[in-house]
């Protein structure tokens, strides 16, 4: 049986749908029983973030907890996974689980030569319809488009995300985590936002992206208002599935939110897109 992934103007899905949920912390570590409930409520693919990812166990877990829905890591750190380790987990998984499991991996320290060297050992024994890279800079963009399925993308404008997929072309999938944050004001998001933007803002790598997107320093630095209102939807349910749609709009497959917003906030966001928000536009097609 063969993988293929059809591209951002495919009519049919796997996953189906645009929307995904990333799970972090202890919800990666005893997924919570309504991630089954998941595909009813409109969304097709669980990430795990890459905090949760020193060892691939938290994605045992989640496959073994759910059922049709697609299971991804977002990322799997090359520094911490060897290439031949990760087919390893890979091959036992998708013996497993088939067809549910997408390798997203990437890593900051790893320059472009690296990352290239190391998805040429990763691939195809993960099959390249199955592999998605963190990419921010054009240059990785690129290998993504080249080499993998196509790109993973967090803390990005819908600008940037326009630009993404001009660099992607049509056929490369864009999957990005929107953070969110079910809040009345800026300065409520701060505070809920803080301890993971407030971190990823200063790595070099997000803090270069964001300075390309026209970000002043003092803004990543002190999680301003120009920040929060370019890169975090914050408002009531309709608020952030207008973002989504923004997302959608400038050229994203999928848009992953957290599932620390809860079950009965992440129904409310889908349901609140409009039904002509919910195009096909991504999946794997099984074929003999």
């Amino acid at each position: 049986m063969h993988a293929q992934v059809i591209g951002h103007s495919s009519t049919e899905l796997w996953p189906s749908g645009c929307l995904g949920v990333s799970l972090s912390g202890p919800d990666a570590a005893d997924p919570p029983a309504w991630l089954a409930e998941l595909p009813g409520l409109g969304y097709s693919t669980i990430w795990l973030a890459g905090g949760a990812l020193a060892t691939l166990d938290p994605v045992q877990r989640v496959l073994a907890a759910t059922h049709e829905i697609g299971v991804g890591t977002a990322v799997a750190p090359m520094s911490v996974h060897p290439a031949d380790e990760l087919v390893r987990r890979f091959r036992v998984l998708d013996e497993a689980y088939p067809d549910r499991l997408i390798i997203g991996t990437g890593d900051a320290g790893f320059g472009l030569a690296a990352t290239e060297r190391y998805l040429g050992e990763l691939i195809p024994g993960v099959p390249r319809e199955r592999t998605m890279l963190a990419a921010l800079g054009p240059r990785k963009l690129a290998l993504a488009a080249r080499a993998t399925a196509g790109a993973l993308q967090l803390l990005v404008t819908p600008g940037q995300v326009a630009a993404t997929r001009t660099v992607l072309g049509s056929d490369a999938l864009l999957i990005v985590h929107q953070v969110a944050a079910l809040a009345p004001d800026r300065a409520r998001t701060r505070e809920q936002i803080d301890a993971t933007v407030g971190f990823l803002a200063r790595l070099p790598g997000y803090a270069a992206s964001l300075r390309r997107a026209g970000l002043s320093q003092a803004a990543i630095d002190g999680l301003g208002d120009e920040l929060i209102d370019a890169v975090i939807a914050w408002g009531g349910a309709d608020d952030i599935a207008a973002r989504v749609t923004e997302l959608r709009a400038a050229g994203a497959d999928q848009i992953v939110l957290d599932a620390s917003l809860g079950r009965d906030a992440l129904a409310a966001i889908a349901e609140a897109l409009d039904d002509t928000d919910q195009p096909s536009s991504v999946r794997i097609q099984n074929t003999s």
